[in-house]
C-alpha cells in the first residue's frame, strides 16, 4: 500500500511560432493518489503471478491560475488460466477530466489496442486478456538469444 500527495509547480514554456500566439505560464497543482499491490510467488515459468492484485487512484487540480483538474482510478487482477503457467487478466480503468481545456495533466491511461488519447471528458475500459507462453527457451546465449 502506498498514499503519497505532493503539491507541484510547472512552468510551461512554448516554442516560438509566428502561427500561434501561445503565451507561456505557470501552473501550480496539488495532486495525491493511493496504490495498492498484493501477489503470490509466481514460478519461473509464469509470466504473471496468480492471484494478483493492481489498484491505483489519482487525482490532480490546479490551486492557482489557470482551472484544471483529473481522476483516474485503475485495477488489474490476474487469475489462473485453463492450463498451468497461463492468466486471466481482468482490467478496468476510469478518467475523467476536466472542459476547460486550459491545462491538460499527463495521461496514463491504458487505452485499447490501436487507440490513442481521444478528446472527451471521461472515458472508462474493461478489458480481458489471456496470456501464455508459447515457448520455453532451454539454451540461452548472454541473456539475449535463446533456444
Amino acid at each position: 500500500l502506498t498514499i503519497g500527495a505532493g503539491w507541484h509547480n510547472n512552468g510551461v514554456h512554448y516554442s516560438p511560432n509566428p502561427k500561434y500566439e501561445l503565451e507561456n505560464f505557470t501552473i501550480n497543482y496539488a495532486s495525491a493518489g493511493i496504490s495498492f499491490s498484493q501477489q503470490l510467488i509466481k514460478a519461473q515459468q509464469n509470466i504473471f503471478s496468480h492471484f494478483r492484485q493492481d489498484i491505483s487512484a489519482q487525482y490532480n487540480r490546479s490551486v492557482s491560475g489557470r482551472y484544471a483538474s483529473q481522476w483516474q482510478v485503475s485495477g488489474d487482477f490476474y487469475f489462473p488460466g485453463f492450463f498451468p503457467n497461463h492468466n486471466i487478466v481482468l482490467q478496468a480503468a476510469y478518467l475523467q477530466k476536466d472542459t476547460a481545456n486550459q491545462y491538460s495533466f499527463t495521461d496514463n491511461f491504458v487505452y485499447a489496442r490501436g487507440y490513442s488519447s481521444p478528446y472527451y471528458t471521461s472515458v472508462y475500459k474493461l478489458g480481458i486478456n489471456y496470456h501464455w507462453p508459447i515457448l520455453y527457451p532451454d539454451i540461452g546465449a548472454g541473456g539475449i538469444v535463446y533456444a
